[in-house]
């Protein structure tokens, strides 16, 4: 319980406003109250018990500075605080004052009293009063808690009353809000004839993670209604469908990807969540690899038609579309036009067209890029490399002048160029090579992993020790001892020592040097491919085993995170 609520309670007895029993039967309904799911203040029980008026305990609430506690008997909805980000202070009348973490326009003011007001409050004037940020954002922390509450409660009601077609849309709504709360990447819906097993998973940090039961009859109405919604036949269980839909999130507008599927007892839904406020700037990306960053940075200034290819890999889920998005929105997109041929768009960049491939009417990347060269493009960024047409295509793009920034699917640097020479046309394989070998810029394989929580612990080590030596050694640490961070975990990480992922880019640069070029050009066609390069002096090459070093030494991930990294690519 929040100390601010205990002190309000105190400070309601010694007024002489209720007895001390009348406050502990209020604080164990509200204990009680919180265990089942829901949420109440304890100025609301009070006044729901008789025991207060509301303005008695809004004049003491005011006398000892607990006054954003004093608006309970007309409770202002988590939903709302949380999509308008404000910390209700009160309701006099028909007044409404707030605490807002960040001043809102008059559109907002408006928006927000409309939508109080169709909750059944009559508000028509908005008061803003400055308070603690800290005070906001532990409100709103705590909102975002009662709301998965409230979504916990709706399920449980939705379980008896499986037609209340209002009931399903909350529940639906509330399932979204608490899966952006989460930071969820994906919401994976599984209906199962066995009631045990339709369950709503969430993708967090990469983890698939159980959140919501249902039994079979709620869970088909609910994968029903997300049909509906993002456009799919809802008759049709055994074709998979693919859809897109939105909703409403703190006064944004958040995109759904859809995809539904059969399996042998049921469907299968999987929501992509397209939240554009998670994708992050390429500094803040790459902020502890400079060195990548300055190399990346100097890439993106497109100066003129002078070709060029970029490729970035990495496992599917690791970020390369992010990463990709990063470097085109540090390009000069007001002087040169760029334009991408993805499956489908996910992140949108101002300034640049976007493209969707549409394989069943016969446009693949192959043809949106045929499509695309005409359309005179300066920077040309390709979802994926996925055939022999399109990596031919690309390549001849970069002849004549395109910058080309693409993906594969690979573990290391130097398996990424190995991947993409396998894939050329015999009748292309030689002006392949020439063209890779002239016009590479860059090559980054990347990886997501485990980003420790501030919770985290420090312990020293040292290098021979038998636990944490061997991935020590492999990081390059030989001797002497060194502290390490350890996961520890609290209630904002969900006690599991970890919250959010952190990026370990491998990557080489290439120069322009002439000797390199021509080195290139003999070693692609070598067994050993591009790897025994990496060491010449025209190449900038930052390992993997360097960026976890780093990562370690500043305390950002834990031996047992690095040790996963290595394994990957070993």
């Amino acid at each position: 319980m929040r100390r601010e609520t205990v002190g309000l309670g105190d400070a309601l007895v010694a007024a002489g406003v209720i007895t001390h029993a009348q406050l502990q039967i209020c604080i164990k309904a509200q204990e009680m109250l919180r265990r089942r799911g829901q949420e109440a203040t304890l100025a609301a029980l009070l006044v729901r018990h008789g025991f207060a008026s509301h303005p008695a305990i809004e004049a003491v609430a005011n006398q000892t500075g607990n006054a954003h506690h004093a608006d309970a008997s007309v409770e202002i909805p988590f939903d709302v605080c949380m999509e308008y980000q404000f910390m209700p202070l009160g309701v006099q009348g028909d007044t409404m004052r707030i605490a807002p973490r960040l001043p809102l326009s008059d559109n907002d003011r408006q928006s927000l009293l409309a939508s109080v007001r169709g909750h059944g409050i009559p508000v028509t004037t908005l008061l803003e009063e400055p308070r603690n940020l800290a005070d906001i954002l532990a409100y709103l922390q705590h909102a975002a808690s009662s709301a998965s509450g409230l979504l916990a409660s709706e399920i449980e009601r939705f379980w008896t009353s499986p037609d209340d077609g209002e009931l399903l849309q909350n529940v639906l709504n509330h399932l979204f809000a608490d899966a952006l709360e989460q930071r969820a990447s994906d919401v994976h819906i599984k209906l199962s004839s066995d009631d045990a097993m339709c369950k709503v998973f969430y993708r967090i940090d990469g983890e698939l993670t159980a959140r919501h039961v249902m039994p079979e009859e709620c869970m088909r109405r609910l994968v029903t209604q997300v049909k509906l919604r993002s456009g799919m036949d809802a008759s049709e269980r055994m074709r998979p469908q693919d859809g897109r839909m939105s909703v409403r999130y703190h006064r944004r507008d958040i995109d759904l990807r859809v995809s539904s599927a059969s399996k042998d007892d049921g469907e299968l839904i999987v929501i992509r969540i397209l939240d554009q406020s998670r994708v992050v700037s390429l500094a803040t990306m790459l902020a502890h690899h400079p060195d990548v960053l300055r190399y990346l940075t100097a890439i993106a200034d497109v100066r003129g038609k002078h070709g060029g290819l970029v490729l970035v890999t990495g496992p599917t889920g690791m970020g390369k579309s992010t990463t990709l998005t990063g470097v085109i929105q540090a390009m000069p997109r007001d002087r040169y036009k760029v334009a991408t041929v993805e499956d489908p768009v996910e992140n949108r960049v101002p300034n640049v067209d976007h493209m969707s491939i549409n394989e069943p009417a016969g446009y693949g990347f192959a043809e949106m890029l045929r499509a695309l060269l005409r359309q005179d493009p300066d920077v040309i960024v390709v979802g994926e490399v996925r055939d022999k047409a399109t990596a031919e295509i690309a390549l001849r793009a970069v002849e004549t002048g395109h910058m080309v920034l693409t993906t594969l699917h690979t573990r290391s640097v130097a398996e990424s160029v190995v991947r993409l020479v396998s894939m050329l046309p015999d009748s292309y394989r030689d002006l392949g090579i020439f063209a890779i070998a002239n016009n590479l810029k860059a090559v980054m394989n990347q990886m997501l992993i485990k980003k420790l929580c501030t919770c985290a612990g420090t312990i020293e080590a040292a290098a021979d020790d038998p636990q944490h030596g061997p991935v020590l050694q492999a990081l390059g640490v030989t001797a002497g001892r060194v502290r390490l961070s350890v996961a520890r975990g609290c209630p904002a990480c969900g006690y599991s020592g970890y919250r959010g992922r952190v990026l370990v880019p491998e990557a080489a640069f290439f120069s322009n040097s002439g000797t390199l070029r021509q080195e290139m050009r003999t070693s692609l066609v070598a067994p050993q491919g591009l790897g025994k390069l990496l060491t010449h002096a025209g190449v900038t090459y930052v390992s993997r085993e360097a960026s976890l070093r780093r990562l370690v030494g500043e305390g950002l991930c834990d031996l047992a995170q690095a040790a996963i990294a290595l394994d990957a690519t070993h």
